[in-house]
């Protein structure tokens, strides 16, 4: 059951409050931009570096100055670039790669790039003459943030293989940086050969990097399922700093579709603030039944539903930092398009190439992940220039470019213009195009939004090498937001963009003296532009005109609010009791948005504000009167209040329930908890007198009173899990069935676990690849097929199923060989 959630009337306590923002943001990836930021890669084992090129390109006609800074801010290399002269750079290595004795610890790797005028910025690998090949294609500031959320692929296989790691790669923008990372399982061995079973805190200062690595060869010592499952549970950790990072996370190497040996898989990532909740894919070279063709979506808050190619009803549900691998069964006319009711990260598997055609080639597969960028129907038109699209080294491999249009009557491709366009099953408004082998730097238009991904690979006896990644079209180049309308409204001046390491404001092109924030209040009228200094470059906006206002404004203060304000307006004296026809908002708050319902003013604060702010608003009565007003005004935060829906017992004895009601707590985030037996007791300020830890009760559930330092309070309510007492022991499962459809044993039945709680059970080939999955409010049964109705073969399977036990208060984990015999 959901966690029902009630605010409270002032009267009480303070009412509830939730955030959401008013200034204009860019939340896709910007991959035209000012910097760009590349953390390094660690390169675990031996392999031969052929080449690491930065590869960097521009629309400018004029030339623009790029600086390449290392991680110990020397400029390494100094250029000119321009949309008919791009840059290949061979990288230093010794700037680029960490080494197996560099990881999980502060390193000296890593670089960053900067330029006088947006440009695009990727970095192409070849290791191994061509056997190992990948493209990570910057996303510039955007991919700089707080929080992320490490998304590598997953480990499909129980074998161990010393060359298989996951690897999350971050480095510091500014010195300094307090780093925190959590959400894994307490039984990973990293590659410092220790366990972090309370999670990691490292500090950084500017280009300093530090590699997250956890290796299959250190995580392989025990039962291997139970291994292969809590080692998966790297993927969806949670990182988070107090400064801007930027983070490269997948896999050198990787392996997540039981291919013989490992691929790098790897690209750079993005922060929270800059996913979506909506995506498409097609597929690239391989056959989707050969499990190649996929994706990989990690989950950023609890209770995510997902919905896959237009269905109404959520193909799966997924909590915080939970992953789900889309593979065959989850295409649709050779695409994917998912739908998520909260942000998720997606990235695709694919195969740049597949000439061959039997099974037992599997080895010369071309793997490759690739970030993808969340539909926007706010991107821009254009995308280019990118050079050498079809290049790795000097290494020409086949591609196939998917352009994904909003809206599209013709997309232009460098000369050639493409008017036919093909549906997506879940959308109406985009479309997609693919084109196969260009070649060249590569320029797009169209009259809307735009996407493009490349796929790229080659394949022969000795090189099976491959490429992936998506652009899109956006300038991160600041500019500035103003809210309101003149002088006596308060109006403010806000960066669009607030990366950079200075600030100077100007009035009519004059620096005014102390004004270096990244916002500014204006006192007198005039044009106002601010100048902003990053990595060896100025750059300065276009001008804003900022007048005093032609009308007069009447300051009103109200009332001090925790959660959303609600102001009822009325005219200032002597015309307070004029009955009001119409209220307009002429200006909306700098940190909340504002509305108007049933003539009642309502503000919402953006997320994580507290303080003071202002609303203008315009009064109309029938008569012709009119007023302007500046309603100020000061706001607190909600509580955080970060509780669990429903808690297990620790003890039950003869259907004696005792609980330890603190277990709901995740996080006290100093905020008080107060505990009572039902609402009323909420209102009386009744709270439960005994002890909370040793809480005997038949109630089903009870409710929280949260408060925090501003002392605003919300309640919610906690379910208390009344589990079956079952004797665990006396769960023994049939290990042999043979579905041959003759009515005798053709099922695996595991009926036994109907009463259980949490159960969750899983079904691996002897290679490690899943065949099953149960799926809560299904049959306790097994067919012996895949989900699309194919039998498997005769042969011997693992059986991984986990379930709570409320008498010991644990998980239990048990597992089991099943015989599977269709003759």
């Amino acid at each position: 059951m959901d966690i029902v959630e009630e605010s409270m009337s002032k009267s009480i306590f303070f009412k509830f409050l939730f955030f959401i923002l008013i200034f204009k943001t860019i939340t896709i990836n910007a991959q035209l931009d000012l910097e760009h930021w590349f953390s390094p890669i660690y390169l675990q084992n031996n392999h031969t570096i052929t080449s690491i090129t930065l590869n960097l390109s521009t629309p400018s006609s004029n030339p623009v100055e790029i600086k390449v800074f290392d991680a110990n801010n020397n400029i390494i290399k100094n250029e000119l670039i321009s949309n008919s002269s791009p840059l290949v750079y061979t990288l230093p290595l010794s700037v680029y790669l960490a080494s197996k004795y560099e990881g999980m610890r502060p390193i000296k790797k890593g670089f960053h790039v900067s330029g006088s005028s947006s440009f695009y910025a990727s970095v192409k690998l070849n290791f191994d003459g061509g056997k190992n090949t990948e493209l990570i294609t910057s996303k510039g500031k955007t991919a700089i943030g707080n929080l992320f959320y490490s998304v590598n692929a997953p480990y499909q296989s129980f074998s161990k293989k010393d060359n298989i790691n996951f690897q999350s790669n971050i480095i510091a923008t500014k010195d300094n940086t307090k780093i925190k990372i959590s959400g894994y399982s307490p039984k990973i061995t990293f590659a410092d050969g220790k366990k972090y079973p309370d999670g990691i805190e490292i500090n950084l200062n500017k280009g300093e990097s530090y590699c997250l690595v956890t290796t299959k060869a250190d995580n392989s010592n025990n039962d291997p399922v139970l291994d292969y499952l809590y080692w998966d549970s790297f993927v969806g950790s949670k990182i988070e700093s107090d400064k801007p990072i930027a983070i490269t996370s997948g896999n050198f190497e990787g392996n997540y579709f039981f291919e013989k040996g490992g691929k790098i898989l790897i690209d750079q990532s993005v922060p929270v603030k800059s996913i979506g909740s909506e995506y498409y894919i097609r597929k690239g070279f391989a056959s989707i039944d050969w499990e190649v063709e996929g994706a990989l979506i990690v989950s950023t808050e609890n209770n995510n539903k997902i919905y896959l190619n237009g269905s109404s009803t959520p193909s799966f549900t997924l909590n915080e930092g939970d992953f789900k691998i889309l593979k065959s069964t989850d295409f649709k006319d050779e695409g994917i398009f998912a739908k998520s009711e909260k942000p998720i990260y997606f990235y695709q598997f694919s195969a740049g190439n597949n000439h061959n055609e039997k099974l037992i080639l599997y080895p010369y597969l071309t793997p490759t992940m690739a970030f993808v960028p969340p539909l926007d129907s706010t991107l821009p038109n254009t995308i280019g220039t990118i050079n050498d699209i079809e290049k790795i080294d000097q290494f020409s491999l086949d591609n196939l470019v998917h352009v994904l249009a909003y809206k599209p009557s013709n997309i232009l491709i460098n000369t050639q213009n493409h008017t036919s366009f093909l549906d997506i099953s879940g959308s109406t408004d985009w479309k997609y195009l693919t084109v196969k082998n260009l070649k060249g730097d590569i320029n797009l238009s169209s009259e809307n939004s735009i996407i493009m991904g490349v796929i790229g690979g080659f394949e022969t006896e000795k090189r099976t090498g491959s490429f992936s990644g998506y652009y899109t079209g956006y300038s991160n180049d600041p500019y500035i937001l103003v809210n309101g309308n003149c002088i006596q409204e308060v109006v403010t001046l806000q960066l669009s963009n607030i990366d950079f390491e200075t600030f100077q404001w100007q009035l009519n092109n004059v620096d005014i003296p102390g004004a270096s924030a990244s916002s500014f209040t204006p006192t007198q009228e005039g044009n106002y532009t601010c100048i902003v200094s990053y990595s060896g470059f100025t750059f300065k906006t276009s001008s804003v005109e900022v007048k005093n206002c032609n009308y007069t404004i009447t300051d009103i203060s109200i009332a001090n609010y925790c959660g959303e304000a609600n102001y009822k307006p009325s005219f200032s004296a002597p015309n307070e009791n004029i009955p009001i026809s119409k209220i307009e908002i002429l200006t909306q708050p700098n940190n909340g948005l504002a509305s108007i319902t049933d003539n009642n003013l309502i503000i919402k604060a953006n997320q994580n504000y507290s303080g003071s702010d202002r609303v203008i608003i315009k009064l109309t009565s029938t008569i012709g009167i009119t007023e302007i007003q500046k309603i100020d005004y000061n706001i607190s935060q909600n509580p955080i209040a970060d509780l669990l829906g429903n808690i297990d017992p620790k003890v039950v004895n003869n259907q004696t329930y005792i609980y330890n009601l603190e277990d709901a707590i995740v996080n006290y985030n100093n905020e008080s908890f107060k505990f009572y037996e039902n609402r009323d007791d909420v209102d009386t300020n009744n709270p439960i007198q005994t002890d909370i830890r040793n809480y005997e009760t038949s109630l089903n559930k009870i409710y929280v009173l949260i408060t925090n330092a501003s002392g605003c309070s919300i309640i919610k309510e906690i379910i208390l899990n009344k589990p079956t007492i079952i004797d665990s022991d006396t769960l023994l499962l049939p290990n042999v069935f043979t579905p041959n459809n003759d009515g005798v044993n053709d099922y695996f039945d595991f009926s036994k676990l109907t009463d259980v709680s949490d159960l969750k059970l899983r079904i691996f080939d002897r290679f490690g690849k899943e065949v099953y999955q149960f799926k809560p409010g299904t049959s306790y049964k097994w067919d012996g097929k895949s989900n699309s109705g194919i039998s498997f073969p005769s042969n011997t399977y693992w059986v991984l199923y986990q379930f709570y036990d409320p008498k010991l208060n644990i998980t239990i984990s048990k597992t089991q060989w099943l015989l599977l015999k269709n003759d």
